[in-house]
């Protein structure tokens, strides 16, 4: 995963996050606009080919990090199994 900055994690998380899926400028200001924590990184995992089109967004507070990075149907299913 790349290191981000802020703006640019939120360029990224605007430009693939549907609002189908609840991604959105509200979400973005819920959950990212004001920090939860200080010295939080920004990491992001560009998709790497067609079939990832899901994207996923994990907190880790114990690793300060925000995570973005895409899955596939399939590999989002798994992930519930």
């Amino acid at each position: 995963m790349e290191e981000v900055s802020k703006e640019k994690f939120k360029e990224i998380f605007l430009k693939y996050g549907k609002l189908s899926d609840g991604y959105g400028i509200d979400y973005w200001n819920k959950f990212y606009e004001i920090a939860k924590r200080e010295n939080m990184k920004y990491l992001i995992k560009l998709p790497s080919n067609a079939d990832e089109r899901r994207m996923m967004l994990v907190s880790s507070y114990s690793a300060n990090e925000y995570r973005l990075f895409f899955v596939s149907e399939a590999q989002e299913e798994s992930l519930f199994r």
